[in-house]
């Protein structure tokens, strides 16, 4: 093989690892926002809330009153309008030299208060939630893609 041709082998394995990691990426973003509306779904209506003393006042302690919730996760959040629900997005996954990123947004106005709470209502950590669930499954999609490429050279 001739350095010219090692060159151009490099190359193109270069833009085939950017794309595999653009994929795992791209994937790894879908499998989130699916997540996040789901995490976004809680079936608990206002009226509900209320009728259990609205668990997740700040009277209640920092944590809220998660024993008026059992089996429930403080990060799910119930979908009352649906406006928290129906504001979840994705950017493309953009490649710099080494890195290919993405991101998972929530623009809804009332993002802030759920995530960092507010005077009356204790914080509720679907961030958290979100953040580790991005983490186990761009570590799966990156095994996948890995493969992928074992595979192929």
């Amino acid at each position: 093989m001739t350095i010219k041709q090692a060159k151009s082998r490099i190359l193109k394995l270069r833009k085939e690892i950017t794309a595999e990691k653009k994929l795992a990426v791209k994937r790894t973003l879908a499998k989130a926002k699916t997540e996040a509306k789901r995490m976004s779904s809680g079936p608990l209506t206002p009226k509900d809330l209320r009728k259990r003393d609205h668990p997740y006042a700040t009277r209640h302690g920092i944590l809220g009153n998660v024993a008026r919730m059992p089996g429930k996760s403080r990060a799910k959040i119930n979908v009352g309008t649906g406006d928290f629900r129906e504001h979840w997005g994705t950017d493309n996954p953009q490649a710099g030299d080494s890195i290919v990123s993405g991101r998972l947004y929530n623009l809804s106005p009332i993002a802030d208060y759920l995530i960092h709470g507010t005077q009356t209502m204790t914080r509720r950590p679907i961030d958290d939630h979100m953040f580790n669930f991005v983490e186990v499954t761009a570590l799966e999609e990156i095994g996948v893609a890995q493969s992928r490429l074992e595979r192929i050279y």
